[in-house]
């Protein structure tokens, strides 16, 4: 269920040190740290494409959730993992061009991040209409046919761009958690753009630094971050986080499959939860803060946080170490021999089922040739 925002927003005119985030217990928003970002604060996601061209990275692809193609592939409650998603290799200019496509679409779609052809209402405000005003305007500009009917099935086929192939109007389209020293490395004024010292770290900028450049509808499923905390900087667009205390974790079913680094997810979709399935989750208490462009959330350690990406949205964020991070670690290496080794056992279980079905058929097939 959810809750107001657990803490008041942190003032503007308050100084704030790295002590000051350790201490914080609950997540905080602070508003109007980065005014200084002069450059990063223009970062919409067309830009970034346009900026990044003919670099090359893995896009996460998925089905919106409420459209046809959702409902043809997965159940309405179902959580959708990395392994549920489709990774597709493109440039960045290629991503420019799926939203030139999605702008196209724009008119006869709803304002539900969730799909074209979703029942659920939007969660969006009047504060992001600047962004979106700002990004289909520069689509307009750049792509003279943007009033131009959708390309049909056949174009998207034939124009050699992996990503036009799904529909804007079915699909969101994610690069997420991109280190800035990898996509960045050919443009260095993106590094420069971002300082955290406004957080008092000196020195640390986008080389210490992910990038998010996401579609309306693209999300992160529920989980928590075995080590360290997080700093998240909304340059763009808006997105909705929904926030549970440690201390509610039995409620959420944790689960370690599929096996992700630093990673313990939720066996629930906090969207449409399955209360027959997972009845504790009725109790759990869920608390919602929705990012604004130059909004900075914080999350402290172990909170379990479910992202869903309101407007087409770029976000970066910064990892914080702990002193507890060591620990968290050796009991993570020790995860990953136990999930290896539960992967190989099923994989032996599974030759073995193999092996005594064909030699039941052998047999069977013995019996009738006597």
């Amino acid at each position: 269920m959810a809750s107001s925002f657990p803490v008041k927003h942190w003032p503007a005119t308050d100084a704030i040190l790295p002590s000051h985030l350790i201490q914080l217990k609950n997540p905080t928003i602070f508003q109007g740290k980065i005014n200084s970002w002069d450059f990063a604060r223009n970062w919409v996601p067309e830009l970034i494409c346009d900026l990044l061209g003919e670099k090359t990275t893995t896009f996460k692809v998925c089905p919106l959730w409420g459209t046809r193609t959702y409902r043809k592939q997965f159940e309405e409650d179902q959580v959708l993992f990395e392994t549920d998603c489709q990774f597709v290799e493109a440039t960045f200019a290629d991503f420019r061009a799926w939203l030139g496509e999605k702008a196209r679409t724009h008119a006869g779609s709803t304002d539900d991040p969730r799909g074209a052809d979703s029942n659920v209402s939007s969660t969006g405000g009047d504060d992001g209409a600047t962004a979106c005003v700002t990004a289909q305007h520069q689509r307009d500009q750049t792509h003279e046919g943007s009033r131009d009917a959708p390309l049909t099935k056949k174009a998207r086929l034939l124009s050699g761009n992996p990503l036009i192939r799904y529909p804007p109007s079915q699909y969101w389209v994610y690069a997420d958690y991109k280190y800035m020293t990898e996509v960045c490395s050919d443009v260095p004024e993106l590094l420069c753009a971002i300082d955290w010292s406004v957080f008092g770290f000196p020195g640390r900028d986008g080389t210490q630094s992910t990038l998010w450049v996401g579609s309306r509808g693209a999300c992160t499923p529920c989980h928590y971050d075995t080590y360290g905390c997080n700093l998240v900087a909304q340059l763009s667009g808006k997105k909705k986080w929904t926030l549970f205390s440690p201390e509610d974790s039995a409620k959420l079913y944790p689960s370690r499959l599929p096996y992700e680094e630093s990673s313990v997810f939720s066996s629930i979709n906090v969207e449409s939860a399955d209360l027959s399935r997972h009845p504790n989750f009725a109790t759990a208490t869920a608390y919602e803060a929705l990012l604004s462009p130059g909004d900075v959330l914080y999350v402290p350690p172990h909170w379990w946080h479910y992202v869903q990406c309101m407007e087409d949205s770029v976000s970066v964020n910064t990892w914080l170490e702990l002193p507890s991070d060591d620990n968290e670690r050796v009991k993570e290496a020790l995860v990953r021999t136990l999930v290896s080794l539960v992967t190989f056992l099923k994989c032996i279980v599974k030759r073995a089922e193999m092996i005594v079905v064909d030699l039941l058929l052998s047999l069977c097939i013995g019996v009738h040739c006597v």
